[in-house]
């Protein structure tokens, strides 16, 4: 499935000279693939994923504060949330990684996370989702390909 993105931008012109702006538009295709026959959206996400799975328990957002043995993670993830809480945003554990690169589900944070593609000594933190006093598990394939789907297809 390819998805097509708009974004305009609006060009302030020096006041010497120029009768005015310069608008230009930009497009962007987003390709997800063979493997993605839909491309599901952040909305879509919330309901299937990220909200039973996610704000429940860490990613609740100002509906949850942290407590020892619950502690919050700095993203929110409950149902208010809004996509820019993964897309663009830089990890808290810094050396340039992205949570969702828009198209590039292989540089998105993010699905390492979820598919426990860290290295063993923890400095990136820990897969997610963590439980309280159980391994972690990952979360069904269908759900980590949708994931998947989603940053492929530019991440809507």
């Amino acid at each position: 499935m390819i998805l097509c993105f708009a974004t305009s931008l609006v060009f302030a012109a020096p006041a010497a000279g120029c009768a005015g702006g310069a608008a230009t538009t930009t497009t962007t295709e987003f390709d997800a693939g063979a493997s993605c026959p839909t491309v599901p959206t952040y909305a879509q996400l919330l309901t299937a994923t990220f909200v039973p799975r996610c704000s429940g328990r860490c990613h609740g957002g100002a509906n949850m504060p942290p407590t020892p043995s619950s502690p919050a993670g700095p993203i929110d993830l409950s149902a208010s949330s809004t996509r820019a809480q993964l897309v663009d945003r830089a990890s808290i554990h810094g050396t340039g990684l992205v949570l969702a690169v828009p198209g590039d589900p292989k540089a998105s944070f993010l699905l390492r996370k979820l598919t426990d593609d860290l290295p063993t000594d923890g400095s990136l933190g820990a897969p997610m989702p963590e439980g309280e006093a159980i391994q972690w598990r990952m979360i069904p394939q269908a759900e980590v390909d949708a994931v998947n789907c989603w940053i492929a297809g530019g991440a809507p």
